[in-house]
Order: C-alpha cells, then structure tokens, then sequence
C-alpha cells in the first residue's frame, strides 16, 4: 500500500480581526492553497509562501466574512489573475472563479486533496474542508475553540449551525485537528474530542442550544467593518483599478445594509415634490410608480448594465434618488451598487405606489 506523502501546512494570524489562515501543500508538490486571507497580509502571505517555495494554486474561502476584506483579489492580481483560482460555496450566492458545494474535491497536488464539507448555520454558504486521511478539518467559524459563531446576521440559523457541525465536524475521528477560523484568546488548535467535551454550547442539547444563541446575540453589536467586507467578499475581493470598488460581475449578488431595507416612516412624498430622481426597478408592466420615472431596467443577469445606464442618466452624485419595486429588493440591491458607486442620497422607496396620486402627479 502507497503512503500518502505528508501535507505541509503554515498558520498565519490577523491580530485586528483574529483572523487564521492557512497555507496547506503535499510535500511531494510546489503547488499550495491557501485558506481565507487577509487583505492586509498579502505581502506576508506571498512571502510565507516564497519561503516554502509554494507555488500558490488555489484560494479558499470558508464564507462570506463580516470582520476583514479577504485577500483573495488582491492574491490574484499579484500573482496573476489566471493563475490563481478563487473558490467558495455555491450556497454563498458569491462570485469566484469556482463554486463547490458538499462532497466536492480540491485537488492539492500529489495525490492529495480536500473535501468540501457544507457546515451552514453560521451564514448559508458556510463550508468546511476535511483533508483525505481525516487528521485535520478547516472549519472557518462553524466552531470555535470551546465555541461557534453567532447566527444572528448574514442569514444565520441557530438550529442550521447544530446539526452541521454535530453531523460533519464532531462526528469525526476524535483525534481529528480542528483549525478554527479565528480565535480572541491565543489558542491555535482543538481536536474533535476537546470540542465534544468541553465545549460549553456544543455539548447542550440542540433546544438549549438555540436558545442560548438566540439569547446571546440579538442582532445588535455588528462587526466594525461589515458595511466594507461583505461588498467586497461577495465577490472574493477582486476590486477594479479605477474605482478601488469591489468590480461587479454578472449574476453577482450584494449584501444589502440595513439601512436600505424599506424604511415606512421615510416621507417620500416630500422628496418626490423635492425633485428626487426616480427609478422604478419593477418588472412587468406598470410597475410601482404611477408617476414618471427615469427608464432604467434593472438587468438581474448584470447588475453592471444598471450601474452604467443609471451613471450616464445621472450623471450627478449628490442627486437625491429614489430606487423602487414591488417588495424592495431590488431597489435594497440598486441602492447598494449606486453607494459603491459613489451615490450619496438614496432612498428605498418601495412605498411609491400611490405617491403620484397623493401628491397629484
């Protein structure tokens, strides 16, 4: 019987988000992964990987992160955009150059790979990586050393987060590596049996469980850097040259902040007599605003060819703006590409359909 060559691996650290990542090769192999970097730590991370003469290959990303900007776009603009693939979970609704999705392979060189393990809960597209012999599994913020990540955000499910990590990590051989994707007080490392013993939510039972999550994290104390990371995650970090912006791809979907949400308290009567552009995003004909408004389909396949039809009709940053729709999302998706854009004054104006009347237009 073949043994397998050894996998090298490297763990690197962010001390502003805590964040780990990883570097895993085949020692038999030049070519390496990398796991969830950092922005900030680009240069290192190229220089780590000069210094194992690593032949970066591939970047993994556990999830959408909240708390940095991953270095995935920046990695590839350095060491070249084609030679380096970006991957993350089909589930994420992300764009990167490869989406996988549970059981999926990935390839590390030698013989070697990864399985993709879907460990939602955290955030939907959540996803793990369990090397083939089993002795290590990368978990991003599905567990934590003697802990998990919240699930009150980004679409998180308290119930969802249990049953993953109880059926894909901790039923694992106990003395399975888990490498966490951060850690706030100097622990590197945890085994499968530490975490079913002594982690102190993941050994209730599943309704305790929830219930101290859903007690613990009310939606309140967001991470600082959310309204810049998820942007810029939701397509790997890959940001264009001239605007510094995160680069919007076709099919591509944004993270919407809260505060474009349909908001009813929002007098748009008064914009409307104000002179605020409006743009009616709905499909079909009618739409929602009974009033005139700026023609300007919404291209769902290419929210790009929404960004320069609005720019050349628009040409103004300060105008004020009213995106709407039947149920606002997407005028919650318009208003979030018009403010990367550089639009100052939007508005979710899904409560238009009887200002013209009210305001006799």
């Amino acid at each position: 019987m073949n043994k397998q060559p050894p996998l090298i691996m490297r763990q690197l650290f962010d001390r502003s988000s805590c964040t780990y990542t990883y570097i895993v090769k085949s020692s038999g192999s030049s070519d390496a992964l990398l796991i969830d970097p950092v922005l900030e730590h680009v240069s290192r991370d190229i220089s780590v990987l000069s210094n194992m003469s690593a032949n970066l290959t591939k970047i993994l990303n556990t999830h959408v992160h909240a708390d940095h900007v991953t270095g995935s776009g920046a990695l590839k603009e350095r060491l070249g955009s084609t030679a380096v693939q970006t991957f993350i979970s089909r589930e994420s609704g992300a764009v990167a150059d490869v989406l996988v999705t549970n059981n999926d392979k990935i390839d590390i060189g030698d013989g070697r790979f990864l399985t993709v393990r879907s460990t939602p809960g955290h955030t939907p597209g959540c996803i793990s990586f369990e090397t083939d012999d089993q002795a290590s599994v990368f978990v991003g913020d599905a567990v934590l050393i003697g802990g998990c990540g919240r699930t009150d955000f980004q679409g998180g499910d308290s119930a969802q987060l249990y049953d993953s990590v109880k059926e894909k990590i901790l039923s694992l051989p106990d003395e399975t590596n888990i490498w966490p994707g951060h850690d706030y007080n100097g622990r590197t490392v945890s085994t499968v049996k530490e975490e079913n013993t002594f982690n102190p939510r993941l050994t209730l039972k599943k309704s305790e469980f929830v219930n101290l999550m859903d007690t613990k994290f009310d939606g309140s104390n967001y991470p600082s850097k959310i309204d810049a990371s998820l942007p810029a995650n939701m397509v790997c970090g890959v940001f264009s040259e001239t605007t510094k912006q995160p680069v919007l791809h076709p099919g591509g979907f944004l993270w919407v902040p809260e505060k474009f949400k349909p908001d009813k308290m929002v007098k748009l009567a008064e914009r409307v007599k104000a002179g605020a552009v409006i743009c009616d995003l709905s499909s079909g004909e009618g739409g929602t605003y009974s009033g005139d408004s700026l023609d300007t389909p919404w291209h769902e396949n290419d929210h790009s060819l929404f960004l320069s039809e609005f720019k050349a009709k628009v040409p103004d940053f300060d105008a004020p703006v009213i995106l709407c729709c039947k149920t606002g999302k997407r005028a919650s998706k318009g208003c979030a590409l018009l403010e990367m854009a550089g639009y100052r004054d939007l508005t979710n104006g899904i409560n238009l359909k009887n200002v013209a009347e009210e305001i006799g237009e």
